[in-house]
């Protein structure tokens, strides 16, 4: 059997008015998280130690898991 691929793309607008966009398979760093969320930089970082974001330090920076984002701004929605 076939692997079924499944990808997942959310659309939101930046302040500037243009069109920005996660993907679920991609890896974004924590300002591009933050837009997106509309919450700081540090507190994107809080969310991932605290779990609820999946992302890994590389050096100084943090990236972040699209599907994560994706997953978590369901769950918020929701809410």
């Amino acid at each position: 059997a076939l692997p079924i691929l499944c990808y997942i793309k959310l659309y939101w607008y930046d302040g500037n008015g243009g069109e920005m966009l996660i993907e679920a398979h991609e890896n974004y760093i924590t300002r591009e998280v933050a837009e997106y969320l509309r919450i700081s930089n540090p507190k994107v970082i809080d969310l991932i130690k605290q779990g609820k974001l999946k992302g890994f330090k590389i050096g100084k920076s943090y990236t972040i898991l699209g599907s994560s984002v994706i997953d978590f701004r369901n769950k918020i929605s929701e809410e």
